[in-house]
């Protein structure tokens, strides 16, 4: 019996993951930190690149997934472009805590 996996997902959930480590932790990875603001750029990348899905055997313990290259083509541009337009964007802007903010801990979660 097969299925249809999509793979686009949890790829671009590890690619969001490398991008965000080459930006400073403040605000960058403290933003991305918190999941709804999370969720918004992986959706942000989703609608964007195209989507890759992969039909297998769900009784056979055996099988490959096809390469991500056609997601990763664009996808870390687009994750470059969210990042960008988030922190652009109103509702971020008041969002931002300060380095110094004692209730930063408290308002992010990893």
């Amino acid at each position: 019996m097969n299925t249809l996996i999509n793979q686009t997902q949890s790829i671009i959930h590890q690619k969001i993951n490398e991008v965000l480590e080459t930006y400073p932790h403040h605000p960058y990875q403290q933003i991305f930190a918190h999941p709804d603001h999370r969720q918004k750029l992986v959706a942000y990348v989703l609608n964007r690149i195209p989507s890759i899905y992969t039909s297998i055997d769900i009784t056979s313990h055996e099988f490959a997934l096809a390469s991500p290259t056609a997601i990763l083509v664009n996808a870390e541009t687009t994750i470059h472009r969210g990042i960008s337009q988030f922190l652009r964007g109103q509702f971020l802007q008041q969002e931002v805590p300060s380095i110094g903010d004692p209730s930063l801990k408290l308002d992010l979660v990893r």
